[in-house]
């Protein structure tokens, strides 16, 4: 059973998430989303809500909230937004990268040229969706991407 011990707040930007009471977090690959639109992340939230082996541990607007997030909440995994205010995603992906290469980045973006998707791997990210394939294809990317 999940309680407020589990959700990570760190600054007025940053949002603790509000996983179900139903999950295990000992179990369930744990995910933080960094989107500076509030529509993007409650549609995130919905999704991962679906599967009970994917918890929300965290929401973040912008690249320096996702940092601070990630090294309280360690999540298995963040999805990155590219274009945020103060630090992009880009920039984001490739500090947590460096202070923690275990943790996965799934980048999940409106660009869809291929220099934002070579930018996006060059800076760590280990994989690439685009917000049109959200509905579709997001938790089979989360496992895809946490797969060793």
């Amino acid at each position: 059973m999940t309680d407020a011990s589990s959700y990570v707040a760190v600054a007025p930007r940053v949002s603790p998430a509000k996983p179900s009471a139903l999950r295990d977090p000992d179990r369930a690959v744990r995910v933080v989303i960094a989107d500076d639109d509030v529509e993007v992340r409650t549609l995130v939230d919905f999704i991962l809500r679906q599967d009970p082996a994917v918890l929300l541990v965290g929401e973040a607007e912008d690249g320096d909230s996702a940092i601070i997030l990630v090294r309280q909440a360690q999540p298995d995994l963040v999805i990155m937004d590219v274009m945020m205010p103060g630090v992009g995603g880009l920039e984001a992906t490739r500090r947590i990268k460096r202070e923690w290469p275990d943790t996965r980045v799934l980048v999940l973006t409106n660009l869809t040229d291929d220099e934002t998707r070579r930018s996006a791997f060059v800076n760590g990210a280990d994989s690439f969706l685009t917000k049109r394939d959200i509905a579709t294809r997001l938790l089979a990317a989360i496992k895809d991407t946490v797969q060793p």
